[in-house]
């Protein structure tokens, strides 16, 4: 399934999971989703426009430092919500180059800290989430990944929402 689902019964937004006729499932969150879509869909106002450009600012930014793969991105921006205050997102990428040792390491997020810490970023470019490494040990990663897709499924009042998947590759 590429784009954004079109058979959400409200709002035109997809349901968090898509069933066919035979009650089986069809589609799940996060659903993949080039950039230029996302944008065009969910960038319907100035403030969400401003919001999709300092995205696109920071994606931009990454790109010197690290190879960025996809992007999760849920929350109220993801939605029919007028005002958000951010992007919810959750940025997966590989790194350049293999550390030496975990001091290298350190220092490479220390000298990259506005890019990669979830604090600086969220200060910088409204971008609200986390950044994981791709190269993290598998049990870490699936630990993340399941946390996130948890937290961005699911509505205040229980209800599930959908999420979605922009590879990088559809922002260059």
């Amino acid at each position: 399934m590429h784009g954004i689902p079109m058979n959400e019964p409200q709002a035109g937004l997809p349901p968090a999971i898509i069933f066919g006729a035979d009650q089986r499932v069809i589609g799940t969150s996060p659903y993949p989703c080039p950039w230029f879509e996302f944008k065009q869909r969910f960038a319907f106002n100035p403030q969400r426009l401003a919001l999709a450009e300092k995205f696109e600012a920071w994606v931009g930014n990454l790109l010197a430092i690290v190879a960025p793969e996809f992007i999760w991105i849920g929350g109220s921006y993801a939605s029919d919500k007028p005002d958000p205050k951010d992007i919810d997102a959750v940025l997966f990428y590989r790194y350049r180059q293999p550390f030496a040792d975990p001091q290298s390491h350190a220092g490479f997020l220390n000298a990259n800290n506005g890019l990669l810490s979830p604090a600086a970023v969220k200060r910088n470019f409204s971008v609200d989430g986390a950044c994981v490494a791709l190269s993290m040990p598998v049990e870490r990663l699936i630990a993340i990944s399941a946390e996130w897709t948890m937290i961005f499924s699911g509505n205040p009042d229980g209800s599930r929402r959908a999420f979605y998947c922009i590879p990088i590759a559809s922002m260059l």
